[in-house]
């Protein structure tokens, strides 16, 4: 699931840098006489003209808007996965929060502890939403695991961040 999304991600971050550099180019190429520095209301040269010229259709402009629609429709079908996920993990969470509560342990860190020995990762942000508290004391909760050497913190370069259990 991991090398999913991180695929994923480079797959949108591809997507981007293409499309970005792609825009750049074709203005700067199909748009290049427009943009020049010389004065354009100088007496000499070609300053006078019929206006016949115009600019025709462009393939080009067409694969740009293409692509800009693939990056929203990309960046959209990213977020909403997310979310998704996040729901599912949350609504787990909360069933097996129940049980671990009800078999006496005490603080909340332990049931957090238990439930990444079982799940091997969690977001912070299902934790608080599952434990009912703010997202900091969440990562107050993961740096105490990690100063025990029982969790790490991995911060994604899209999303929120996660625990992860130490094997």
């Amino acid at each position: 699931m991991e090398k999913k999304r991180a695929w994923s991600n480079i797959f949108l971050l591809v997507i981007v840098l293409v499309a970005i550099l792609h825009s750049v180019s074709y203005v700067i190429f199909y748009y290049a006489k427009d943009l020049s520095l010389e004065n354009k209301n100088s007496l000499s040269g070609f300053s006078v003209q019929d206006g016949s010229e115009s600019k025709s259709f462009s393939y080009s402009g067409l694969f740009i808007i293409l692509e800009w629609i693939a990056v929203l429709f990309t960046s959209g079908f990213l977020v909403m996965r997310q979310k998704t996920e996040l729901k599912d993990e949350i609504s787990s969470l909360y069933l097996t929060k129940q049980s671990y509560a009800t078999e006496g342990r005490q603080t909340d860190i332990d049931i957090l502890y238990e439930l990444l020995k079982e799940k091997k990762h969690l977001k912070i942000a299902s934790i608080a939403q599952v434990f009912d508290v703010p997202k900091y004391t969440v990562m107050e909760w993961a740096k105490i695991l990690k100063n025990g050497n029982l969790a790490e913190i991995y911060y994604p370069q899209i999303g929120e961040p996660e625990i992860t259990i130490i094997q």
